[in-house]
């Protein structure tokens, strides 16, 4: 068969066998399908996936689900990398485990209670289309070694998962109409990406040479709608682990669509998308920390493939430390393997200031300390009430946290209840809290008359609160070499009752005469005129990580004619 991603399998595993960077990768892979092996594979209940819609738990099923695949995709990168016949058999098991479930899609994808369960089985979501995608480059890498009658089973399950929703649709066989809309088809964030990858990726192995070409042409306008959602500035308003995710899947769906029109429709050749390349060197804050904004999280890791692509197209992007670089993802694609350079080498990070223009991210790398902060609205992808907030890291340590994403449950994403958490809503932040209230959701709550320079970044944020409680607050940030001033100037109005200033950190604090001390650095202020006092909150981190404590550091003015705030945070 055609290879879609730029690469020759079997050329590539040549490399990658002989390779000394390859090595600790191949090796947890091999020692990974091993294990996998050795143990049975967990049995899907029925009232785990209805644990969703009953109490809104995620964790229970998901992790079943994608431990299942991330086996699979073990055992055939193993089978692929050792040509080892050991690996055949349970490879086609795990292959029949998943071909046997009664849907790909997550129950926090579908609505069961208001769906028939065939259009729950058709129901195409991230994940509906990443477990196609996996199928078809298991095929693209193994196939020739696949029974015909498992080839077969692949084929068919992808065919009444994927293409039969749209033929459905297009047939007006649906008795809604509205449940064979796709809503990822017209969206600009990384479902599209996501989706059209899957989707195409499964045409081009499974379908004919018309459904090919039928749905090449139909997701192509996914790379659109996706580049659509991003300014000229390449911010991915999502954070960095969805950058990880919605790029790595548009540079899957390029990558195959520059293949199969033999480089007649090229979008490595847009600017936008060499910005988005550029994305995670500009938000870097330190050795193992980014800018957290969103949904994004604070780690720095890495797509290893992706990234050796990128920089073999623009020479601009600088390699990290391969030590944070992962082949994992949600479900785990061939293209870290068949992408990473075998001659790996990390490039040297610099110090510098980027300021994202269109998201309103303003990035400061010095030698001792990061700084970031942001304007934006309030209603942005995966977005946190957090206009005017800002973060700061000293070495590798965090001192002034932006705390990402929380775990993922139903009411993570009902907008009646995503507020109430810690880590999405302003009182999380490090913002100010006007008449004891916080930022509000929506577009119209945003930042203006945003400026940013070397070495300052100033703002107004009032509109980010309740309209008429307080007629103007501006915020400026003096970086300077060894601390990061903040000024914050209010204009009261007769609806204004008070003003707190909150700050927000991970590591506890002790308050002393003067200021708050963080061991690593210190937020210095005058005493004569502020109250500080500290409480703590906690919250459930994404990914498994735990609880996480927080300290909410907060600033009551001794007078109430106060207006200009005034606090130095030393390095």
């Amino acid at each position: 068969m055609k290879f879609y991603y730029g690469v020759d399998p079997a050329e590539k595993r040549e490399k990658l066998m002989k390779s000394e960077a390859a090595k600790p990768m191949i090796d947890e892979i091999i020692s990974s399908a091993d294990k996998a092996m050795s143990e049975d594979s967990i049995a899907f209940k029925m009232s785990d996936y209805m644990l969703y819609h009953k109490t809104g738990n995620r964790t229970v099923f998901e992790n079943k689900y994608f431990g299942r695949r991330r086996k699979c995709s073990d055992i055939m990168l193993a089978y692929w990398l050792t040509q080892d016949e050991k690996y055949l058999e349970p490879l086609i098991d795990y292959i029949s485990y998943i071909c046997d479930e009664f849907t790909w899609c997550l129950p926090a994808h579908s609505n069961y209670a208001n769906r028939l369960s065939q259009e729950i089985i058709e129901w195409v979501d991230l994940f509906q289309a990443e477990t196609a995608r996996f199928f078809a480059e298991t095929v693209m890498c193994v196939g020739d070694k696949l029974p015909d009658y498992i080839l077969a089973r692949m084929s068919y399950e992808v065919h009444r998962r994927i293409f039969k929703p749209f033929e459905r649709f297009e047939n007006n066989e649906y008795d809604c109409k509205e449940n064979a809309y796709f809503w990822w088809e017209s969206c600009r964030m990384n479902w599209a990406t996501v989706c059209g990858a899957g989707c195409t990726m499964a045409a081009l192995c499974f379908g004919t040479e018309q459904e090919a070409e039928k749905y090449v042409n139909k997701f192509v306008g996914c790379l659109d709608r996706y580049l659509d959602g991003i300014g000229d500035d390449g911010c991915c308003l999502e954070g960095m682990s969805y950058w990880n995710y919605g790029f790595s899947h548009f540079v899957i769906l390029a990558m195959a669509v520059k293949v199969y029109t033999d480089g007649k429709i090229d979008y490595f050749k847009n600017h936008k998308v060499k910005e988005l390349a550029m994305f995670p060197q500009r938000i870097r804050l330190s050795e193992s920390k980014v800018a957290s904004i969103s949904d994004g999280g604070e780690a720095y890791s890495f797509h290893i493939g992706l990234m050796s692509l990128l920089k073999s197209i623009y020479s601009d992007v600088l390699l990290p430390d391969i030590k944070y670089g992962t082949r994992r993802g949600n479900i785990d694609s061939v293209c870290e393997l068949l992408w990473f350079d075998e001659n790996y080498k990390c490039d040297k990070t610099v110090c510098e200031t980027n300021y994202l223009s269109d998201a309103q991210w303003y990035i400061s790398r010095r030698e001792k300390f990061s700084f970031v902060a942001k304007g934006g609205h309030n209603n942005e992808p995966h977005n946190h009430n957090d206009i005017g907030s800002f973060m700061i890291t000293v070495g590798d340590e965090t001192f002034i946290s932006d705390l990402g994403c929380g775990e993922y449950v139903k009411e993570t994403f009902n907008g009646k209840t995503r507020y109430n958490y810690i880590q999405n809503s302003s009182r999380g932040h490090s913002v100010p809290i006007v008449n004891g209230e916080y930022q509000h959701n929506g577009e119209q709550f945003c930042a203006k008359n945003v400026k940013a320079e070397c070495n300052s970044f100033e703002l107004n944020i009032e509109d980010a609160y309740t309209p008429g409680i307080i007629k103007e607050i501006k915020r400026r940030f003096n970086i300077e070499e060894n601390k990061v001033i903040l000024y914050d100037t209010f204009d009261f109005t007769s609806n204004t009752v008070s003003v707190v200033e909150r700050f927000v950190s991970k590591i506890k604090p002790q308050l002393c005469e003067g200021y708050v001390d963080f061991n690593i650095a210190r937020i210095v202020y005058d005493s004569k005129k502020y109250l500080p006092s500290v409480s703590t909150e906690s919250f459930v981190a994404h990914d498994g990580v735990g609880v996480v404590k927080v300290y909410l550091i907060d600033f009551v003015p001794v007078s109430n004619d106060e207006n200009v705030f005034r606090f130095e945070f030393c390095i």
